[in-house]
């Protein structure tokens, strides 16, 4: 396994494998327990496409994440965060791009509530970096 893959990235492994495991140091490092950490078992990572920039993943809503049986918006702002940033993998090549970032800008609108246990699918695209 390689090292440290939240803090650098590993150039000889597949993006895929390299996605899957920069999850695994956020969900599996003994020494950290973030409150993100719960929501991040949750995800189920799907796929990444370099040529759209983009990378895909899935979650069921569970109960820890949310206000009365729906989605409550920090949690919701909080995964998206998190796994937004998974798409710099897509564009990342050694000496750019190498390690991920923090988000310059998060949006996000709630159109209708989410309940507990829906299946969520996220679509997250890199629209600028730099």
């Amino acid at each position: 396994m390689a090292g440290d893959s939240y803090r650098m990235t590993d150039f000889k492994l597949s993006r895929d494998e390299r996605i899957r495991l920069y999850l695994a140091s956020i969900v599996a490092d003994p020494k950290y327990s973030g409150f993100d950490t719960q929501m991040l078992r949750t995800v189920e990572y799907i796929g990444a496409h370099a040529e759209t920039r983009t990378t895909v993943f899935e979650f069921e809503v569970a109960d820890s994440m949310c206000n009365k049986d729906v989605l409550q918006g920090g949690a919701a702002s909080t995964m998206f965060d998190n796994i937004s940033s998974t798409s710099l993998f897509t564009i990342g090549q050694p000496c750019y791009w190498d390690r991920l970032g923090v988000s310059w800008s998060l949006s996000v609108w709630f159109h209708h509530p989410i309940s507990s246990g829906a299946r969520m699918r996220l679509v997250n695209t890199v629209v600028d970096a730099g």
